[in-house]
């Protein structure tokens, strides 16, 4: 399914219930209103809204069915112990900061991405992930590896950082920072420029997940 999938937050969390979820992660459902005051009226309007959408398909009877394609999209979401994603903080007069994640099960991966008080779900694969990572860096982008004392904050566009969590697990996370131009990351006690090459590696290796 190559169609985004729109939800609200209050969606995500109402269809994690429905689907009895093993996991959501908190950071979709953080921006919903309090619902504890009045959940019925809150289950019934956004079980309508799905409903007339097409992601909840009713029977006759009541009886409630998730739209299959809906289901293989959401599961990875709900199920998946594998999350990865790509947290990019671009510094201008205004900061703007733009995070993709991806979630992994049972061989599916599904990215789901914020815009405006909304989630943007949709299936993804390894050639897509990497495809996101290379977009990151140009193509013509060329450095060695050179360490260097401090980085020239009025130089910083970007900042960059690639987590992989696995329930249970510690999580792995690199970041980068990108000044003039070029990529740093820390090395021991140094920071150093890296190659695109190293980049895209790198990156990948975290964000690819399982």
């Amino acid at each position: 399914m190559d169609k985004e999938i729109i939800f609200t937050p209050e969606e995500l969390y109402y269809m994690g219930r429905f689907l009895q979820a093993k996991y959501i992660d908190y950071a979709y459902i953080a921006a919903m209103a309090d619902i504890k005051q009045n959940y019925a009226l809150f289950e019934s309007e956004v079980k309508a809204t799905l409903v007339s959408a097409g992601i909840l398909m009713e029977d006759f009877g009541g009886d409630l069915e998730v739209d299959p394609n809906v289901l293989s999209v959401l599961k990875p979401i709900f199920f998946g112990e594998t999350e990865t994603s790509i947290d990019i903080c671009n510094i201008g007069e205004t900061n703007t900061v733009a995070v993709f994640k991806y979630h992994f099960y049972d061989g599916a991966i599904t990215m789901v991405t914020g815009d405006n008080g909304k989630l943007a779900i949709k299936t993804s694969d390894q050639i897509s992930i990497r495809e996101k990572v290379e977009s990151l860096i140009s193509e013509k982008y060329v450095a060695e590896n050179r360490a260097v004392d401090t980085i020239d904050k009025n130089q910083v566009t970007r900042f960059m950082a690639f987590k992989q969590i696995s329930l249970g697990v510690t999580s792995v996370v690199k970041t980068y920072i990108e000044a003039d131009g070029i990529f740093y990351h820390e090395k021991g006690q140094t920071i150093e420029s890296v190659t695109r090459e190293q980049f895209v590696s790198d990156a990948f290796d975290i964000v690819k997940g399982v």
